[in-house]
């Protein structure tokens, strides 16, 4: 589980300046008065920053997610997680969650705000960023990560930018949302496993979700403050000052805010309806199967 959940914080941090929500709410940052962007202009922006390329990886977080809460105990027969891995393939779309980026996008940002943006991806220092963040995402980091947290925890200077770089981006708050995620798969196949004569009821889930949230967020925001350490301990200091200027930049925080909306609402599209399919499919196996399955 652990390593899960750094997987999905180099994620988080790969995305870089473009999937953290500004504290302002995102209609504050609309500019009707500029021009729409070009639909081509969008798509080669999100394939530049890297976001269409995480955004595929999303299903396959997911399906690593719900292996791992098996690995920690729930109880799920074999023949239902293989249910719930296959509509996973088939609901977790990355191209209706995209879509909704590119609708966000549009509604948004003018021309010239996808210019800069672009002038951003294309300098030298973001290249060192996403340089920092490829080899702290690969899998053999994590091992190091872990190893120097005490010394990477040391330097008060830098620990008040990545704490500065958590608040900016939201990463613990997306890191608990993908883990949430994960975890309404697992439920909604839990519950209608042991009843499936009743409707899938997500609101509970929900509910149970909040007596869990403080425990949570403290480990969450542990681990995303040492990857933030570790990922950035090669960037000179006067190099994450010119980072964390472009994301506080008012450009920077529209495109920010635009992007999230789109990711918000394309997530939630498609993981309610992998929930739902997978309790559909479920009752269906037990239906036929007049029982629970085998372990």
């Amino acid at each position: 589980m652990v390593k899960h959940t750094f997987k999905i914080i180099c994620v988080l941090l790969f995305l870089g300046a473009i999937i953290f929500e500004s504290a302002e709410p995102a209609t504050m940052f609309s500019d009707p008065s500029a021009s729409t962007p070009s639909a081509g202009s969008i798509n080669k922006l999100l394939e530049l920053s890297g976001l269409t390329e995480q955004v595929e990886e999303f299903p396959g977080l997911i399906k690593a997610g719900i292996n791992s809460a098996i690995q920690s105990g729930a109880p799920i027969p074999r023949e239902h997680l293989q249910i719930m891995l296959e509509t996973v393939d088939r609901t977790i779309l990355p191209s209706i969650v995209l879509d909704q980026v590119r609708l966000s996008i549009e509604k948004k940002i003018s021309t010239d705000g996808i210019k800069e943006i672009f002038k951003w991806h294309e300098s030298s220092l973001k290249k060192r960023i996403t340089q920092a963040e490829e080899k702290a995402a690969k899998p053999e980091a994590y091992r190091e990560m872990m190893n120097s947290a005490q010394k990477l925890l040391k330097n008060t200077k830098r620990v008040a930018f990545a704490k500065r770089l958590d608040s900016m981006m939201n990463l613990t708050d997306r890191l608990i949302n993908l883990k949430e995620f994960s975890g309404l798969i697992v439920f909604s196949a839990v519950l209608t496993a042991r009843e499936p004569d009743k409707p899938l009821d997500i609101e509970a889930y929900k509910a149970y979700l909040k007596t869990m949230t403080a425990k949570t967020r403290d480990d969450a925001q542990q681990l995303v403050l040492i990857s933030n350490l570790y990922t950035y301990q090669s960037i000179d200091e006067e190099s994450l000052s010119e980072y964390e200027a472009f994301l506080n930049k008012p450009t920077t925080k529209r495109y920010n805010a635009a992007v999230m909306n789109g990711l918000d609402k394309g997530f939630e599209l498609v993981i309610t309806n992998c929930a739902n399919e997978i309790a559909a499919a479920l009752k269906a196996h037990l239906a036929k199967s007049g029982g629970t399955g085998a372990h």
